[in-house]
């Protein structure tokens, strides 16, 4: 599945129906941006795949399954980063 770029995709039309500046798009542009949470959700499940239960896809519902992925890994939810680079000093980076 392209689940990131479903995400993009629901994100640009919720933006596209945000800047229309009419109030009633704002409930297309909510769903929009519901269905980009939850293709988030399912691309950070297919990450744990191997650990979640078989009993997960019955109820494939993005909180049900951002809760199993929370008990599996207390940061499932957040969001983390990695730097490399090189260092004159082990220990103290480059200005």
């Amino acid at each position: 599945m392209t689940y990131r770029n479903d995400a993009r995709a629901a994100q640009k039309r919720a933006r596209t129906e945000l800047d229309a500046g009419d109030d009633e798009r704002l409930k297309y542009a909510a769903l929009e941006l519901r269905e980009a949470m939850e293709a988030l959700t399912y691309d950070r499940a297919a990450t744990y795949n191997a650990e979640l239960p078989t009993a997960a896809y019955d109820t494939w519902q993005p909180r049900k399954v951002m809760e199993l992925l929370l008990e599996i890994d207390p940061n499932a939810d957040k969001d983390s980063s990695l730097a490399v680079g090189l260092e004159e000093t082990p220990g103290i980076p480059r200005p």
